[in-house]
């Protein structure tokens, strides 16, 4: 595995896509609308139909290269199927990556849950994630002239995923050279500002009640309680049904912060003076 993997423990997962554009391009029809058929050069066809023999080739096609994967570059924990039925049963990717997460996307069940270019409109029950496109923001792929996602953007998701116990997959598009943009670099920086203060309220984190109780992001840990004032929201943080807090403190700042709490309701201001541009973090220690 790469040195730098495993120098920092970072975890593995591979993309891999069943679908495949060109081993598939005699039979694919390449038009954005199914009203015409166009071969991979764009022009009109009519697509054959598909034969048995081609459909046992393409499995066994799918299959050398999800095992090449899985034998060749050491421990890989998460497998990304994009698409597929089942061409490499889930069970055989488990004996050959034990203790491998897959997702839910490869004919079976999977290992979790999962929302793709927008936040779920309610909570998934077990793991999830949200994979999104966020540099560039609208496609999965690099492009010019394109809107990027600033690191306000990316922390606001984030930080609404893991107050319902999920997880961001946000998607970076590299440039043709293999460069990463340097919007994103300006972002992951931006972002990095961010965690060395606030992440311990969005890793290693459980998932709070929000918005059923409480009218911005939360999440928990033992003894201590997160509130994520996000981007441009200046109303106060109402919290029912709320622990009471011993303290309550900025974690950007380090500073204390002001709070009500009363038959069971919390209430929460931050004056504009000490608010920034990003999602600030207010740590709530809760009275035992």
């Amino acid at each position: 595995m790469l040195p730098l993997v495993e120098k920092y423990q970072i975890r593995v997962g591979l993309y891999y896509s069943p679908p495949d554009w060109y081993f598939e391009r005699q039979y694919k029809n390449f038009s954005y609308n199914n009203k015409v058929q166009l071969d991979m050069d764009h022009q009109p066809t009519v697509l054959p139909k598909r034969t048995p023999e081609f459909e046992q080739k393409r499995i066994e096609y799918i299959n050398h290269q999800v095992r090449e994967l899985l034998t060749n570059y050491g421990k890989i924990d998460l497998m990304w199927f994009d698409g597929g039925k089942g061409e490499i049963p889930n069970q055989l990717v488990r004996e050959l990556q034990p203790g491998i997460v897959i997702n839910r996307r490869n004919g079976g069940v999977g290992d979790y849950g999962d929302s793709e270019g927008a936040l779920p409109k309610k909570r998934f029950e077990g793991w999830f994630e949200t994979c999104e496109t966020s540099w560039p923001s609208d496609k999965w792929s690099y492009l010019e002239n394109r809107s990027w996602d600033k690191a306000e953007d990316v922390i606001t998701e984030l930080v609404k995923l893991r107050a319902w116990g999920g997880n961001l997959l946000a998607n970076l598009g590299p440039m043709a050279s293999g460069e990463i943009p340097s919007q994103a670099l300006m972002a992951w920086k931006e972002m990095a500002k961010w965690m060395k203060h606030s992440k311990e309220s969005v890793i290693g984190v459980n998932a709070g009640p929000w918005p059923e109780e409480v009218n911005t992001p939360v999440t928990t840990n033992a003894g201590v309680a997160y509130l994520h004032f996000l981007p441009g929201d200046t109303s106060s943080v109402i919290w029912k049904n709320a622990p009471k807090p011993t303290k309550a403190i900025l974690l950007r700042t380090n500073q204390s912060v002001d709070f009500k709490h009363s038959n069971g309701i919390l209430e929460i201001s931050l004056p504009k003076n000490i608010r920034s541009s990003n999602v600030d973090v207010v740590k709530l220690i809760i009275e035992e």
